[in-house]
Order: structure tokens, then C-alpha cells, then sequence
């Protein structure tokens, strides 16, 4: 049974008791449990969004201010703003007034969504359309809160093995608290991917690669960027992003997109190992047959690896990178970082404020060294002449 945890902000005691009305009704409906706390004020909503977390919350947009006015819409904002600024959710607006909601830049995300009162939909009064939309995300709470319990446990244990016992070195340090939250947090955000990463044995999901949307307002390394109909990484050194002159020069890779190549062979080395897969459901009970088949199946992963994740079977020029979702129906790439394909641009020129408005997304710290030492092989090979003499 699905249980989510609401915050919902209402000043109408007759909404409040309709909600205290259709909350259980609709679990009752839908094998679906809810924890609701209500709060009909911005101080109310900031204590509990304070004191404890949430998976979703239905905010009016209008409540009540300190002399009994209705704000147009300030408080109900605040609290979307306090939700959004603290605490990973989902949060259904609903307001009379679509316009009274400000900056709904998650809108599209879908992370927030606006119901408009009196709408019925489907034949289904809002109450249960907006109890069927927190529902629909059902996976994404579920995930976020595995991962936050994951997180949590990874750092109660970082703390009473590493921390804890070494606290007096770090708090020893000369400076200010806000210095030492900082270098505790990234500390800690550094041992706890290193720990997760080792309980995966490796693997990553593709999202992982990147920071989506870049997360500085300048230049770093490894930002992707769109050029027409093509797409360039930024490989300068970092120390040269620090602190750029005008007409610096930036260092830009091409990216050469394999998605069609990589779809097709793909596409074979799934056919190759389902077939080997028959194979193996037939004749289980013949062992040599079925470790033939088991080896036929690695060989092609293996091969699909060399391939692809490989860098082109060890190709020194090329340097690969998995597809980038810029969009749920937009994925472009996977791409090959082409090390011979290089374009210089001065900081400072249109071109470059040209490249800096157009960056989709940025190879993350974890993979960017990867990528340098990659760049960095490849320049320095000296080479030689060749030797055409066959004795």
C-alpha cells in the first residue's frame, strides 16, 4: 500500500473538513494511505515545513494574512517558495486566480501544477483530481525517498567512524563556521558518492554524467554547449576559467554524434544475446551448451563495451559520452569527444557570449577528470616516423 505524507495549506475551515472528508475516502478507493497535517497560516506552514518532510503539498494560494485579509497571493507563494527552497516534493497549487502564482518556473518540470477551483474534470470533483496527480508520481516519491534513507544512513555511519572522532582537527581550523559547514558538506558529498559508487560495483545511470542545467552563470569545464545543429564541450583548463580576460582564448572539442550507429549495433548485440538466452531456456539441462552461450553473451558485451564505452576500441582522438536527455522526448547523442576537432574562441567576442547562452548541460566533477586525462594523453603523444622497412 502506497503511503505519502501531505502538507496541505488551507484557511476555509469548510475546505479543511472537505479534505479530512475525501482524503480517507480516496485511500479507501485507491489501497492508498495519507499522513496530513494542515496549516491555515504562512507561520503554521513554516513550522511544520521546518519541523518535519513531506512528499507532496496542496497550497492554497490565498490565505488568510495577521488582520483577516486575503494576500493576492504573497503567502501562498512564500509557502511554495519555502517547500521548494527545503525540501524535495511535489506541490499542487490551487487558486481562483491563475495569475496570482509566481514564478512557476518548476511548471513545466511538472513538479509543481496549478488547479484552479471549481474545476471538475473527468466528471471528478478537484479534491480527487489532485489526490490522482500526487499518485501518478507514485515512483519518483518512492525513489526519493529510498535515496534520501540511503543518504542518511551512508552519513550517520561517515560520521561516527570519520567525523566524530577527528571533530577537534576540524573544528581547530582557523576560519569562519560558514567555512567549516562548507568543507563538512563537501566532505561529506565526496565520501558519500565514493561509497555509494563502490555498492554499485561502478555502474551509473547516464544522468549522473552531467548537471542539468549547468550550475554556474559562467564558463566552466565541460560545459556542452550548442552550436547550430552541432554541439561543443569546453576543454580549457579550469585554472584558466578562474578568472578569464577578454580575449582569453576558450578551447572547445566538437562532438560527434553516434546515436545512429550506436542504435544499431545496439540493436544486434540485444539480438545476439536474446537469441543466446533461447538457447539457454532450451537446453538448460545441458550444461557445456549453456556456458557456450553464457560466453557467447558476455563476449557481446564486451564487445559492445570496447566499442562504445571503450572510446572506439582505445581510439586516443576520441573520448565517449553517454546520450543527453535534454528533455523527456529530446535525447540527443551519445556523442564521441573529438580531441582533433578544435575550436578556439576569444572570451569576451559575441561568439563566445553566443556559447555561453547556449549551454545544455555540463559534464559532471566526477567524469571531467576522466575526460581531461583522456585530452591530456592525447596531446602528449610525441609519435614517431614511419617505418615502412619490412626487414
Amino acid at each position: 500500500m502506497a503511503n505519502y505524507r501531505l502538507l496541505i495549506v488551507e484557511d476555509d475551515p469548510s475546505e479543511i473538513s472537505t479534505w479530512k472528508m475525501q482524503i480517507p475516502r480516496y485511500a479507501a478507493n485507491h489501497n492508498t494511505e495519507f499522513e496530513a497535517d494542515f496549516a491555515d497560516s504562512i507561520s503554521n506552514a513554516e513550522y511544520l515545513i521546518k519541523s518535519r518532510r513531506y512528499d507532496a503539498a496542496i497550497v492554497d494560494i490565498r490565505l488568510k494574512g495577521i488582520d483577516g485579509t486575503r494576500d493576492a497571493g504573497a503567502d501562498g507563494n512564500r509557502v511554495r517558495e519555502l517547500l521548494t527552497n527545503s525540501e524535495v516534493l511535489i506541490v499542487a497549487h490551487i487558486t481562483g486566480e491563475p495569475g496570482a502564482i509566481e514564478n512557476n518556473s518548476f511548471a513545466t518540470s511538472g513538479i509543481i501544477k496549478v488547479f484552479e477551483k471549481g474545476q471538475v474534470t473527468d466528471t471528478k470533483p478537484l479534491h480527487e483530481e489532485i489526490l490522482d496527480w500526487i499518485s501518478s508520481h507514485k515512483v519518483m516519491i518512492d525513489a526519493i525517498r529510498k535515496s534520501k534513507k540511503i543518504i542518511k544512513e551512508k552519513m550517520a555511519s561517515l560520521f561516527f567512524s570519520s567525523i566524530w572522532p577527528r571533530w577537534r582537527i576540524w573544528s581547530s581550523v582557523t576560519g569562519s563556521d560558514d567555512f567549516i559547514e562548507a568543507s563538512l558538506a563537501r566532505h561529506i558529498s565526496s565520501h558519500l558518492y565514493a561509497e555509494l559508487l563502490g555498492n554499485t560495483s561502478g555502474k551509473v545511470h547516464p544522468e549522473e554524467w552531467y548537471f542539468m542545467p549547468p550550475n554556474s552563470a559562467r564558463f566552466r569545464a565541460g560545459d556542452i554547449c550548442k552550436k547550430g545543429d552541432s554541439y561543443l564541450v569546453l576543454i580549457s583548463p579550469r585554472c584558466d576559467l578562474e578568472r578569464p580576460n577578454v580575449g582569453d582564448t576558450l578551447i572547445f572539442a566538437n562532438l560527434q554524434d553516434i546515436s545512429t550507429i550506436w542504435v544499431e549495433e545496439l540493436s544486434k548485440t540485444t539480438s545476439r544475446i536474446d537469441e543466446c538466452k533461447r538457447i539457454i531456456r532450451e537446453l538448460e539441462n545441458d550444461a557445456a551448451r549453456v556456458q557456450a552461450e553464457n560466453q557467447k553473451i558476455l563476449r557481446a558485451e564486451a564487445s559492445f563495451r570496447k566499442r562504445f564505452y571503450g572510446h572506439s576500441d582505445g581510439n586516443f582522438r576520441l573520448h565517449f559520452i553517454p546520450p543527453i536527455a535534454l528533455a523527456e522526448n529530446n535525447i540527443v547523442g551519445p556523442f564521441y569527444i573529438d580531441f582533433s576537432d578544435i575550436h578556439q574562441v576569444k572570451y569576451g567576442h559575441p561568439d563566445a557570449d553566443s556559447l555561453l547562452a547556449s549551454r545544455v548541460a555540463q559534464i559532471s566533477p566526477e567524469f571531467l577528470p576522466a575526460l581531461v586525462q583522456r585530452l591530456g594523453a592525447y596531446i602528449s603523444r610525441i609519435g614517431s616516423p614511419d617505418y615502412s622497412h619490412i626487414y
